[in-house]
């Protein structure tokens, strides 16, 4: 048994080409410290060598702490941690075990490890384990007692196989394989941690990681230091749950490859889509496959967060009530070039809460609350008008607010014998209709407020054929419109 003592400086390698038992023990927070480019200790005889409580300082030189080159020799390194370490830490053939070890800090290669296994299930790490392990050829590693931590695996050749033994449901999610190419990753079975082969059906844009169905890129996602998740659907596939109430959901974006990718849902008794957080659909098809169980197949759900469909097309809706159900207070539904196609629900949108149009939609809207609103978020070109009806109960008046945002008359329909008229930019009901022709003079005429784009009033009651001189260029809202002054 040796024992260090503080900081040891280390000219020359530890190199014993015999049989022998050493032990090296640290006290007082021992430190052997490289001072030249050699490996600090190899084994090549039949050695029997123990490193505890020590701290391994590579100095940045050189690349290997620890050689273990004898294929009948046993290392044991315990309560030790490996830093400046511009490579592999510790290589080993041989019967190897180490327990609460940290290499962390160590720099290996991208496709290598702080740890290089070179040999055939001799290898168990135990403890607390931080480190990245490079496994040759077919071998494999055990868990030792109370594993923690987070081990990383590289392999030499990714293949389906048994990669980590003696392992619990509970350590599983310790160990990782991020150099691993797409279509591989690592599955707990039976005691077992496997390396499987699968379709990669959905790519998570934002960490990279693949899988092979939405559910489980939903229920794997976690929070990123920036933005949010955007999940990249490469072909079409089916959905065998109800999308937002999936465990762990976050806020997320869920996009086609192409605008041609089908989520088909293959469930029924559930919604097909519910968000429990901000959800964006974007670029594809939602197939709702005419399963005509529930009342409605797309809810907006979540107060204070938004279901936005951009770009998508809705098929194949048999609900018993609607298609889209907008949940009262500020749950928010927006469609910006949605479409529909194939639909046979008796209701198209049933609003309770706020929904926002931009594009091409042509989905007609029940509003089911008087809290409810209609919002033209952008310019809107669907060809044909987009009818508004209303639940019994619910009274609107002339001169009241149909469709914020929007003076596009020609865009909406109403159902109940009323007209809408464009004022100051929206559009409220009207007992006549608006022919488009207007009395030239009493336009030119009108008296209206301008207003620069911070809300701020920069002309009141003027006509409106001059109401823009002597501005400075810029953007103005004069009479509820927005004008360019050049």
């Amino acid at each position: 048994v040796i024992t260090i003592k503080g900081e040891t400086n280390l000219n020359a390698r530890i190199d014993r080409n015999e049989e022998i038992t050493l032990t090296f023990k640290g006290e007082n927070n021992a430190t052997i410290k490289r001072t030249t480019d050699n490996i600090m200790c190899v084994m090549r005889g039949k050695n029997n060598y123990t490193f505890e409580n020590l701290t391994f300082d590579g100095n940045n030189t050189g690349k290997l702490a620890i050689e273990n080159k004898q294929t009948n020799s046993t290392l044991n390194i315990k309560n030790c941690t490996f830093k400046n370490i511009t490579g592999t830490a510790v290589q080993t053939k041989s019967t190897t075990t180490l327990t609460d070890v940290d290499m962390s800090t160590c720099t290996p290669a991208e496709t290598t490890g702080a740890l290089f296994v070179g040999v055939g299930n001799k290898v168990t790490l135990a403890g607390s384990s931080n480190y990245s392990v490079y496994i040759e050829s077919n071998y494999k590693i055990a868990q030792g007692e109370n594993f923690s931590g987070n081990v990383d695996i590289r392999l030499q050749t990714y293949a389906p196989k048994t990669i980590v033994s003696g392992v619990t449901e509970a350590t599983a999610s310790c160990y990782t394989m991020s150099a691993a190419p797409e279509g591989f990753k690592l599955v707990f079975d039976n005691g077992n941690l496997n390396i499987v082969s699968f379709k990669a059906v959905v790519k998570n844009e934002t960490t990279g990681a693949t899988y092979s169905s939405l559910e489980e890129a939903l229920t794997n996602m976690t929070v990123p230091e920036e933005g949010q998740n955007v999940l990249v659907v490469l072909e079409n596939i089916d959905v065998n749950d109800r999308i937002g109430t999936n465990t762990g959901i976050q806020a997320c974006t869920i996009k086609g490859a192409t605008p041609e990718v089908t989520l088909k849902r293959t469930f029924t008794n559930k919604a097909f889509v519910s968000n429990n957080k901000g959800l964006v659909f974007e670029d594809l098809v939602l197939d709702c496959n005419n399963c005509g169980s529930q009342n409605f197949d797309i809810q907006s759900n979540q107060n204070n967060a938004t279901l936005a469909l951009k770009n998508v097309k809705v098929i194949n809706s048999a609900a018993k009530n609607c298609v889209f159900d907008v949940k009262d207070g500020n749950r928010v539904l927006l469609l910006d070039n949605c479409t529909g196609e194939n639909i046979t629900a008796p209701n198209i949108v049933n609003l309770n809460g706020k929904l926002q149009l931009n594009g091409n939609t042509n989905f007609n809207v029940l509003v089911a609350n008087a809290g409810a609103s209609i919002t033209a978020t952008g310019e809107l070109t669907n060809e044909a008008p987009i009818e508004i009806s209303f639940a019994d109960g619910i009274t609107r008046n002339d001169g009241d607010v149909i469709v914020n945002g929007t003076e596009q008359t020609d865009k909406f329909k109403l159902t109940n014998g009323k007209f809408f008229n464009a004022v100051e930019g929206n559009l409220v009901m009207s007992s006549t209709e608006q022919t488009g022709i207007e009395d030239v003079e009493m336009t030119v005429n009108a008296l209206v407020n301008v207003y620069n784009m911070q809300g701020v009033m920069v002309k009141e009651n003027v006509n409106r054929a001059n109401a823009c001189a002597g501005l400075t260029p810029g953007l103005y809202v004069v009479g509820g419109k927005k004008t360019l002054v050049r």
